[in-house]
């Protein structure tokens, strides 16, 4: 990672592994970590911000993103009610 001063404080930019970046500010790496909801996790049947990750043939992968970036995995089941003939055609990396 490159590592510039920014207010005094070091900033390190490193690639991530989906090819973006993560800004990290400061020694702390956890001072970007990101939760709009005091619950760990969301409840069932609530309606969660995602980033799809990865799609298998069970499902998808994704990132929440309103919870820190946890990952969890959508199940085919639950996407649609009706048959799905392709998954790439329903959602998107």
């Amino acid at each position: 990672g490159t590592t510039v001063v920014v207010d005094a404080k070091p900033t390190t930019l490193e690639a991530g592994e989906d090819g973006g970046f993560r800004l990290y500010v400061g020694e702390d790496r956890s001072n970007l970590d990101c939760r709009f909801y005091e619950n760990k996790f969301p409840e069932i049947e609530s309606v969660v911000m995602v980033n799809v990750r990865n799609i298998a043939d069970m499902g998808a992968y994704v990132s929440l993103l309103e919870y820190n970036n946890i990952e969890g995995m959508i199940l085919l089941s639950e996407l649609s009610r009706r048959r799905i003939r392709s998954i790439h055609k329903l959602i998107r990396v």
